[in-house]
């Protein structure tokens, strides 16, 4: 009774999903509907050029501004491990290794996400730029 119960269940399924298929949608990404558009150009106008121009500065920025702190935690947390290395004090030694230590992880916390902001901002501002200059050929020298 149970395999009988599954069995009818089972073809009705069926029927119901051979009478309504599944549509099918369109790819999310035109490069994916035709691969050989990834190969043209961008068509972009100059407003949106600054405003990719605009976006990378600000990028950047904050790139800069968690970069910057990172690399000095890190110099501050080797500084004080080396300190606590060469301190005869075993308690004051371990103080400052531990407190080194902490300083050097936070800074390596900063640096990582900033350098690569920093790093990808000025990408995208080279780009933006070498875009602007080649958008207007008469302006170019």
């Amino acid at each position: 009774m149970k395999r009988a119960l599954t069995t009818a269940i089972l073809c009705i399924a069926l029927r119901a999903r051979a009478a309504n298929p599944v549509p099918v949608l369109p790819p999310l990404s035109p490069i994916k509907a035709n691969p050989e558009a990834s190969l043209s150009p961008l068509h972009l106008a100059e407003g949106d050029l600054l405003r990719i121009a605009k976006r990378a500065r600000y990028k950047r920025a904050v790139g800069i501004g968690l970069a910057v702190p990172g690399i000095t935690f890190l110099v501050l947390g080797a500084v004080l491990i080396g300190a606590g290395a060469k301190d005869d004090r075993l308690v004051n030694g371990a103080a400052e290794i531990a407190t080194g230590s902490v300083s050097a992880g936070i800074g390596l916390v900063l640096t990582i996400p900033g350098a690569l902001l920093w790093v990808g901002g000025q990408d995208d501002l080279d780009l933006a730029g070498w875009r602007r200059r080649h958008l207007d050929p008469v302006s170019t020298p």
